[in-house]
């Protein structure tokens, strides 16, 4: 397991460089586990989701084609922003199941929650009286098995 100082700040764009960075060197077989709080500017549109899933689809862009590695990026209350999603699990194939125009859209309109369900890759969630931060985990498994929605999470379809 890879070690990190500090919490994960700044913008979503800006964590999501970082994990996609650590995705990159990261050992096959290992994972990297961080928490923090991040910010997302919200435009007059929003949709539904929040910082959790935001971070994700913006994940699953930058590690678009990476076969061995997956993400998960939730909330330790279980609630993510707008939406009855507590995060999501992404792989080097959700972007690609999303659609370029549907995942620039639900970043452009905070929109992520819906376009993590509708490909399978958001986790249902619930309030659970916990609030700590927010939690990103990275898994370099090595044997390009990773699928997004199936991994381990119990995913949602759209709604």
């Amino acid at each position: 397991m890879e070690e990190r100082a500090g919490a994960l700040e700044g913008t979503a764009e800006e964590v999501a460089r970082e994990v996609e960075e650590v995705a990159r060197r990261l050992a096959v077989g290992s994972a990297w586990v961080a928490g923090g709080e991040w910010t997302v500017k919200v435009g007059e549109k929003a949709g539904r989701g929040g910082r959790a899933t935001h971070l994700a689809l913006l994940v699953a862009k930058a590690i678009a084609g990476m076969e061995d590695v997956r993400v998960l990026v939730a909330g330790s209350d279980g609630v993510d922003g707008t939406g009855p999603w507590a995060g999501a699990v992404v792989d080097g194939a959700t972007w690609g199941r999303a659609g370029e125009t549907e995942g620039e859209r639900g970043l452009r309109e905070c929109d992520s929650g819906t376009v993590l369900a509708r490909v399978g890759a958001a986790i249902e969630g619930g309030p659970t009286g916990v609030n700590h931060a927010d939690l990103v985990i990275v898994e370099r498994s090595g044997t390009g098995t990773g699928t997004g929605a199936g991994t381990g999470a119990r995913a949602t379809q759209g709604r």
